[in-house]
């Protein structure tokens, strides 16, 4: 079953808007009853400036940037998990979106779907901040995001 804080990889993900096929890795930012789930879509493509590269949230709207960094140095998981490159969740309704839990299940069997380990909580809280503070989500993920914030504060 996939939670909050979740780090989990898909093979052979479809975002079925041209991108090619391949194994993504996701975040999953909170579930709801198993039949919801928000997840954030992580990538190794950076676009970051050096100045502005470290780990955690990186904001700078005059570059038009507001995304998470993970970096491969510093572990995130609670199992020692940390990526092998540099990898972001840039911030926006195409990469924090809601997924139907059955819907995922149904395309994608349990064999393709990996749980690779759990967000430490702090990781977990300045992740679901950083986006939390995005102008570039839906009204419905921000009230899913202050939820959580609510809870965790």
């Amino acid at each position: 079953m996939l939670q909050a804080k979740s780090i989990i990889h898909i093979n052979d993900f479809d975002f079925e808007n041209g991108q090619p096929i391949k194994g993504r890795y996701f975040i999953v930012l909170d579930d709801d009853l198993n039949t919801s789930l928000v997840l954030s879509v992580v990538t190794s493509q950076d676009h970051i400036p050096v100045a502005l590269m470290k780990h955690g949230c990186v904001h700078a709207p005059d570059l038009n940037i507001h995304c998470h960094h993970l970096s491969s140095k510093k572990e995130i998981g609670e199992n020692g998990f940390k990526f092998s490159k540099d990898s972001f969740i840039y911030i926006s309704g195409a990469t924090v979106f809601e997924q139907d839990f059955r819907v995922l299940t149904n395309l994608y069997p349990e064999t393709e779907i990996q749980l690779k380990d759990k967000l430490i909580q702090k990781e977990y809280e300045n992740l679901v901040y950083c986006v939390y503070k995005s102008n570039r989500i839906s009204k419905k993920i921000k009230l899913r995001m202050t939820a959580i914030l609510e809870r965790i504060v």
